[in-house]
């Protein structure tokens, strides 16, 4: 097996609602700032990742889709920049 079938093994897996534990969901992004899993909104897949990540990780907030309520809502988002991927999760307060 080679690397490259084990990474889209992972994209496959974070594109599946089985990837989904509640509000939590995994966004990955290329190194090009791609969108590659979204779970709970696929349209969004292809688009741009709109937040940055650095490779100690970093917190951001902006409005963002909440699954929960299916409004926008203002997300937490923690973002890590892994070998040229960006690994990220939100939480949301407001609502």
């Amino acid at each position: 097996m080679t690397e490259n079938w084990f990474a889209h093994q992972g994209i496959f897996y974070y594109n599946s609602s089985e990837s989904i534990d509640g509000q939590w969901y995994l966004i990955m992004g290329d190194a090009n700032n791609t969108i590659l899993t979204f779970a709970i909104n696929p349209n969004r897949i292809g688009t741009p990742v709109l937040w940055t990540a650095t490779e100690e990780g970093k917190w951001t907030q902006r409005p963002f889709f909440n699954p929960r309520t299916a409004e926008d809502d203002v997300a937490h988002i923690w973002a890590v920049l892994h070998d040229g991927l960006i690994f990220s999760s939100a939480y949301f307060t407001s609502k």
